[in-house]
């Protein structure tokens, strides 16, 4: 990201900025808190899939909560583990249920975005030159991908470890078959499945007018083209909470596709898409400090 900033005239960034639509900006900032809502309920599908019945109020917290650890920490587990640290203090008693419901809501999240992503990187332009795109960034990430790959079999060997005890097999034994349950077919993991996608569009429809916002001529299919594939993307371990990683992939897809600013405007796609990126991100994270001001509270 400090790349790209180089490559960038920090004053062509303020006149984008100056130049958007303040009406679009403030719509396009709602979908924040409408996919934080949502992610509330498709968490509550699978704590019902536990039998867990806890007040929607104290789910959204607990959610609202994650997305400020996922805005200040590298990646999107501190969510998770926050989520997960809450959840469990909350009901202690059903620590393996609790653990399961936020591991099958994560898996529920990518499957869907993985199937949406397959399909767009299928008919969507520009996938052998993606391909390329990656793999040369992530030749230049590789001590992050080796350190991740290292994590991974550390955590493993402490995994084996762990459950050499009796008492930590019984553990695990009791999440696995929570696991079961929650990844089990019934009517509650279709509708979750149903809501993850819907949930995936909001974030498609966040970006689009955020786009719009800024002048920038695209449709939302084009969006529904690309921002599948830019969101796996950025799962892979090779820059810190794929910052960079992303704004790399955007200005090859706005490359390929044409996309520039409406008007005919001198801005380089650099400009375009750092400009875009910041405002998006920026806006994530003003929406985040309420769940840091929740966590202060809780604190108290």
């Amino acid at each position: 990201m400090g790349f790209l900033c180089t490559r960038v005239e920090w004053a062509n960034l303020v006149e984008i900025w100056r130049r958007a639509d303040w009406v679009l900006l403030g719509l396009a900032s709602l979908t924040t808190p409408l996919l934080i809502a949502l992610l509330a309920v498709r968490w509550r599908l699978f704590l019902l899939k536990q039998n867990m019945h806890l007040p929607y109020r104290s789910i959204l917290s607990f959610v609202w909560t994650g997305q400020f650890f996922n805005a200040i920490l590298p990646g999107s587990t501190g969510g998770d583990v926050s989520k997960i640290v809450q959840i469990c203090s909350a009901v202690p008693d059903r620590k393996a249920d609790a653990l399961a419901s936020v591991v099958t809501d994560r898996v529920c999240a990518l499957v869907s975005i993985f199937c949406l992503a397959a399909v767009c990187f299928w008919f969507g332009p520009s996938s052998g030159i993606v391909i390329r795109e990656v793999a040369q960034i992530g030749g230049i990430g590789s001590p992050v991908g080796f350190g991740f790959a290292t994590l991974v079999i550390v955590t493993l060997c402490v995994l084996a470890l762990f459950a050499r005890r009796p008492a930590n097999r019984e553990r695990m034994g009791r999440l696995i078959a929570a696991l079961r349950v929650g990844l089990r077919w019934d009517v509650t993991l279709g509708y979750a499945l149903v809501l993850a996608v819907l949930i995936h569009f909001v974030v498609f429809t966040g970006f689009f007018v955020f786009a719009r916002s800024l002048g920038i001529s695209l449709t939302f299919w084009d969006v529904l083209q690309f921002l599948p594939v830019v969101l796996i993307v950025t799962l892979l371990p090779i820059t810190v909470n794929g910052h960079g990683l992303r704004e790399a992939i955007l200005i090859l897809y706005f490359n390929q596709m044409g996309i520039s600013m409406a008007g005919g405007t001198a801005y380089s796609t650099t400009e375009i898409v750092v400009a875009l990126s910041v405002l998006i991100v920026g806006t994530d994270m003003l929406w985040s400090l309420p769940g840091g001001l929740l966590m202060l509270r809780k604190s108290d």
